[in-house]
């Protein structure tokens, strides 16, 4: 993955993922955090809102586990990897000043109990 990518963003880190593109990319991402705050201020974001979401049993999470190892290793490389770059850049917490959260905060702790 490193060879071929220079930034894989992960979805619970969005705004992260975003900071790190533009920086990394300017070329192809410059500008996509305004776009994504003008976004997030208009009505479009409550759009694809799921407004029922079933509890998942542990059991089933211990299960996916034991047959997701490798997924779940990759995706904690990639989560690692770009919270390395984004130190790189010398801007961590940049967001977290805003209080913006993003909406996919609730991967995290799914896959944290996973490893």
């Amino acid at each position: 993955m490193e060879r071929y990518y220079a930034v894989v963003g992960v979805l619970e880190d969005w705004f992260l993922s975003l900071e790190v593109l533009e920086s990394f990319l300017p070329r192809f991402f410059s500008g996509a955090r305004q776009v994504l705050e003008e976004a997030e201020d208009s009505e479009a974001k409550h759009l694809n809102r799921n407004t029922f979401k079933p509890r998942t049993e542990e059991w089933l999470k211990r299960e996916l586990a034991k047959n997701l190892t490798r997924e779940i290793d990759f995706y904690h490389f990639c989560h690692q990897r770009l919270h390395r770059q984004h130190m790189l850049l010398g801007t961590e917490g940049e967001w977290e000043d805003f209080g913006v959260k993003s909406a996919f905060s609730g991967l995290r702790s799914l896959f944290q109990g996973w490893s």
